[in-house]
Parts: C-alpha cells; structure tokens; sequence
C-alpha cells in the first residue's frame, strides 16, 4: 500500500522532470508540410508598447486591475489555513528558445508549473499578435486540439491547425470570438501551441506563419529570465510558483511564491511581488499608511469586485511608489491569518531594485532574487 510519503515522492520526480523541459524529442516519418506560399512583400517594422497584467490560477499572482479597495477600511482575520506539503520550486529560467524569423519580434515573458510563454508579434499585414505555450511533459491535454482540428506536420512532429478556436463565452456582437490556434506535439506527451489574437488576416496565412515559427523552437536548453528586484526576505517556507516579465513598455517583473497553503480562491495564491515602471493615474487610496523605502506606502484590501467595496476580500495589498516604479506585494485571503502586516512591510523594506526598469539588460537573474 502507498504511503503519503511514496506519493509525494512520485510527484517530487514528476515535477522535476516538468521543470527541466528536457522531454525525449520524437519522430515521424518526415511529410511534406500542408503550407501555402509565404508572400514575400516588404515588411515594414511597427513599435510594440503594451502594458500587461496576469491572472494566473493558483500561482500567487492576482489581476492587477481587477480588485481595489476603496480605502478606509480594518484588515480582515482570514480563515484558518489549510496546510499542505510546501511544493518543489520551479525554475526561474526559460527552457525553450525561439530562432529567428524575418519579421518577428519575440517576448519572452512567462515561466509557471505547467508551461512557459511568449508574445509574438509579427510586422506584415498591420501587426497580428499570438501568444506561445511550451508545457511541460504532462502539462496539456490534445484532446480538444485533436478533435477540432486539422492535421498538419510541424517539421517531423505531428500538429493541429484550427482556425475557429474559441473560449465558450468569448464573444463580441454576439459571435463567437476566433483565436486560431496550432497545437504541436513537440515530444514524449509534450505540446506546444501558438494562439493567435483575433485578426482579420486569412487562416492559411496564419497557419504559414505558425508553422515557419514553431520549426524554429528548440527545447531541453536553459537561458536567462530576469527580475527587476532582489529579495532580501520573506516569510519561511516560500518556494516559486511562477514568475512573468514584460520587456515592454512599461517593463515589469513579478514573481509568484507558494508555501502548500490551499488558496481561498481559486485565482489568488501564496504570495507575489511586482515591480512596474510608473506610470500616471494609479490607484492612491489607502486603508493603512507605513514608510517603506523613503516613501508612503499603502495597504488595501482586495475585493472580489472592484466596483462592489462590500464584496469579499479575496487579499490585501501593499503598494509604494517612486519616481520611477511602482511595486505592489499582495497576499491571497488564506494567508491574512499567517502574514501580518508587518511581514509584508519587512518584505517591501528588504527590496533591492535594478538600476533601471527601463532596461531588461541591467535586470538580476531570477535564480539569484531570493534570500540567500
């Protein structure tokens, strides 16, 4: 009979070989690719400046722009916690790397449990956008993929193209919202996609450029992600959950941290921690005001609903700004009962920031932002 400790062990090695990406490459027999002719018209190179804000399930991170507090108001006890085996970390570095394609710029933004991303953005045909997920082995179900579906080839791995992908519910005048999406099998159950933004650019034009993208990736490397602050401490028992950057304008990094604490929301966890370059008309309401690096910060309560005060805190916030960024710290409801105020202030405190947000190139490697 297993014991607790054998399944923990089992999911420890499950885990570790999700993180290294290293997934045994396989092979088809090599198939002429179901591609059109890629047009060769002059592609003229647009600028890109987006401010992004995730939401990620369970991974410490919560939608930045979704849940304020209107001030004014006494921190709340939370509920008891609900412990748990702390998780094994994930590796703060990207594992995947995408070659150059005439024409692409590529963002490399996101590593979390299951997969690591990118945004992609392509020059012709007035910009279209997609996102790019490299999961872990186990980390993604074909299923809906396989059904929905055309079969293409992907170099010598086998593919998806479906043009009418959807989120049920996803809708704009009452039709059904289409990112089309190519799904790839890019080793032993491992899988990739590449979701394009709604666009009215036609579907075997997008599928040309999927294909010519995806042939390009490499996986099972390592390569440098990195964090616009260093960490001088944080509670006992925190381990990374997740960690999102954006190169763009304005920059910022976040990293999400775990401690096995069973989240009160499915959408909140743990701890996280964000630096973004300021910028103008953010939130400046305050339920508490403390000093934290030469200047005010605040504490909010986060509400399930941003325009409803009275709905549920669903976590708590700790906010500064200076001349040049904005940081917030922000714990899930669980943990209101493990993480005091002034846990959160000695964490803002310990922050030790790059010299400028404004360039990636002088941000810290992520594997070297936590205490030591």
């Amino acid at each position: 009979m297993r014991t607790n400790q054998d399944l923990q062990g089992a999911f420890a090695l499950l885990e570790e070989q999700a993180d290294a990406y290293g997934a045994p490459e396989i092979t088809t027999h090599p198939a002429k690719p179901v591609r059109v002719r890629r047009e060769r018209g002059h592609l003229r190179r647009n600028v890109l400046a987006v401010a992004v804000t995730a939401a990620v399930v369970g991974g410490g991170i919560y939608a930045a722009t979704s849940m304020r507090s209107s001030g004014d108001e006494a921190r709340p006890a939370g509920p008891p916690p609900v412990l748990g085996p702390t998780p094994s970390p994930v590796k703060l570095q990207f594992t995947f790397t995408v070659g150059p394609v005439a024409g692409v710029t590529v963002d490399y933004h996101g590593v979390y449990r299951k997969e690591q991303s990118a945004d992609i953005m392509w020059d012709g045909d007035g910009g279209v956008y997609a996102g790019l997920d490299v999961y872990t082995p186990g980390g993604f179900d074909p299923k809906q993929a396989m059904t929905h579906g055309t079969k293409v080839t992907v170099g010598t791995h086998v593919g998806y193209w479906d043009p009418t992908h959807h989120d049920a519910g996803e809708t704009v005048d009452g039709k059904d919202l289409f990112r089309p999406t190519l799904t790839w099998q890019y080793g032993r159950n491992s899988w990739a996609t590449v979701q394009f933004e709604p666009t009215n650019v036609a579907s075997p034009n997008l599928l040309d450029k999927a294909i010519t993208l995806a042939e390009t990736i490499r996986t099972g490397g390592a390569s440098t992600l990195r964090l616009p602050f260093k960490i001088g401490y944080l509670p006992p028992d925190l381990v990374p959950e997740l960690a999102y950057v954006s190169q763009s304008h304005p920059g910022s990094g976040r990293i999400g941290l775990s401690d096995g604490v069973r989240p009160d929301d499915s959408t909140l966890g743990g701890l996280s921690i964000e630096a973004m370059e300021n910028i103008t008309g953010s939130e400046t309401t305050c339920s508490k005001r403390v000093s934290v690096q030469g200047t005010t910060a605040c504490f909010r309560n986060l509400h399930k609903y941003a325009d409803e005060p009275g709905s549920k805190v669903v976590g708590r916030e700790l906010s500064f700004e200076t001349p040049a960024r904005m940081v917030t710290i922000t714990i899930d409801r669980s943990h209101l009962a493990m993480y005091s105020d002034d846990d959160m202030v000695k964490v803002a405190r310990s922050l030790i920031f790059a010299p400028s947000l404004a360039d990636y190139n002088t941000w810290y490697d992520a594997r070297t932002v936590l205490p030591h």
